[in-house]
């Protein structure tokens, strides 16, 4: 039985983990510059009713996001208010 490379198979799960991190991360980033849009223009809300509607979907979009990129299909950790989510480098050989 041949022996595996433990230091070459550890940066290949390695790698997978880093770039399913970014992914998340990207698509988190885009759902809340959305969210931002809507929070900067409250004033121009002509339907507070579909406002609502709609910060309730992005909160769902933000749970299920990362619940497609999870592993075990789990819903997103609760991140407090004005917690930004941690920044991830991805770095290539």
């Amino acid at each position: 039985m041949k022996p595996m490379n433990l230091v070459q198979k550890w940066d290949e799960q390695q790698r997978k983990r880093d770039t399913h991190h970014a992914i998340l991360n990207m698509l988190i980033q885009q759902i809340e510059a959305v969210e931002k849009i809507f929070e900067n223009h409250q004033d121009k809300v002509m339907s507070p009713a579909n406002y609502n509607v709609c910060a309730g979907l992005i909160q769902q979009l933000k749970a299920h996001t990362y619940a497609t990129f999870n592993d075990g299909g789990n819903a997103s950790p609760i991140i407090p208010d004005g917690h930004k989510p941690m920044q991830i480098r991805i770095i290539h050989d």
